[in-house]
């Protein structure tokens, strides 16, 4: 089912590169990482990517460069937007690129690997983490009709709701799946089938222990396990069977499975863990809709919060002073606070363009559902025309000036600490 498949654990870890509705939830609001409502498409898969449009937002703020200098980085590029890591892949590409910059990068993550797209595409989606500020490290603020929501590191909220649920996770893509290599999902329980001696005996484990072995005719659950675990005194042949089942609870586990393995799970429970973000649910099958949804993820704050009073105390005694975030001026005023930037906001330019705006500085245009960053002929040639005396460049630049003047803040900004 698009959106609900398994990640990147031995089917194709690029199934999501021609799923719109997947793309319209990396694109969309997300608290760790406030987009633009951007959609990208991807060029057609087979066994390995192809390469992907110039329009992928993984690509929207950061300077013109050549991403194609082989296929293994060209298949490795459309394997990390796929995956949807963004921004992050490529500044962590950029470092591994030991000062030879992102291509040099993405080669050695690739020839370090010994030439695995997928196995490459794992290492960056877990080291790119922090990057991406998937798990948030200093207080960020999103400022939204005339009013601040703030969001301390670590302090988070249980949903049960199943629409709140899933409009969350239409917004946070990468929950979505279950996502074993990268060490973010664990199956709690299932059911699955083992053969031994050319018998298939059913297995149901429960948070690791076996709570359920039928092997066609009979229950012989109490004949090798008690409480879960392997019954004392067993001969040399059912210890060895016993042993072969917990092995095998392991492996389901991890993920370590064979696409038929997976195909054959079944009354699946698994939780998912991105930054700050946990997902626990159901699935009759790997495949199947995710049901009874638990969420847990930070919590949206107000400036009288507990949780914020304590963390402006807990930066004051480490020398930093950042009480303004409660004061009139930020709170009613709309000013900028010392010690904070305006990192991220869009803006309405007219004619169906929407500006994007990173650090001050202008890095993407939004039309007609789609992202043109400044790689892009599109953008590069929207930047140079001219109107009313002026190229769209200049006009923009005065139309950022103007809205961060007085330390102001822009409508929908997001707000983070420097």
């Amino acid at each position: 089912m698009s959106g609900y498949a398994i990640d990147s654990i031995g089917f194709n870890p690029y199934q999501y590169a021609n799923d719109q509705a997947f793309w319209n939830a990396y694109n969309s609001y997300n608290v760790n990482y406030k987009g633009a409502n951007q959609t990208a498409t991807a060029a057609t898969t087979t066994s390995q990517p192809a390469e992907t449009t110039t329009t992928s937002p993984a690509f929207k703020s950061l300077p013109k460069a050549d991403y194609s200098e082989s296929s293994s980085s060209k298949g490795l590029v459309a394997g990390v937007v796929a995956a949807g890591l963004g921004v992050a892949t490529l500044v962590y590409a950029s470092k591994r690129g030991n000062g030879e910059g992102i291509k040099a990068g993405f080669r050695n993550i690739f020839n370090g690997l010994k030439g695995s797209v997928s196995k490459a595409t794992d290492e960056v989606a877990d080291a790119a983490g922090d990057v991406a500020k998937d798990k948030l490290n200093k207080l960020k603020i999103i400022y939204e009709k005339g009013k601040p929501k703030f969001y301390v590191p670590g302090k988070t909220e249980t949903i049960t709701d199943p629409t709140e649920i899933t409009n969350f996770l239409e917004k946070n893509a990468r929950l979505k799946g279950v996502r074993t290599k990268t060490g973010q999902t664990t199956i709690l329980d299932g059911t699955f089938e083992l053969v031994d001696g050319g018998i298939k005996n059913t297995v149901t484990f429960k948070d690791g222990k076996v709570t359920g072995l039928n092997n066609g005719t009979n229950d012989i659950l109490n004949t090798f396990f008690k409480d879960g675990q392997i019954i004392d005194g067993l001969d040399p042949t059912n210890q060895a069977f016993a042993e072969k089942i917990l092995e095998q609870i392991s492996k389901v586990q991890k993920g370590n499975l064979t696409k038929a393995e997976w195909q054959g799970l079944t009354n699946i429970r698994y939780q998912t863990k991105v930054g700050d973000n946990l997902l626990e649910a159901t699935r009759d099958a790997i495949n199947s809709k995710p049901n009874n949804m638990k969420l847990t993820r930070l919590k949206a704050l107000n400036e009288n919060s507990d949780e914020v009073l304590a963390y402006i105390r807990d930066m004051r005694d480490k020398g930093v002073d950042i009480s303004a975030i409660t004061q009139k001026d930020f709170i009613t005023n709309n000013k900028l606070p010392n010690g904070f930037k305006v990192g991220e906001f869009t803006f309405d330019f007219g004619a169906g363009k929407k500006i994007l705006v990173l650090d001050g500085k202008p890095v993407a245009m939004i039309e007609g559902g789609k992202t043109y960053d400044l790689s892009t002929t599109k953008f590069k040639a929207f930047l140079e025309k001219t109107s009313s005396d002026k190229n769209n460049e200049k006009l923009i630049m005065e139309y950022i000036e103007k809205a961060l003047k007085d330390n102001k803040i822009p409508e929908g900004a997001t707000i983070v600490q420097v």
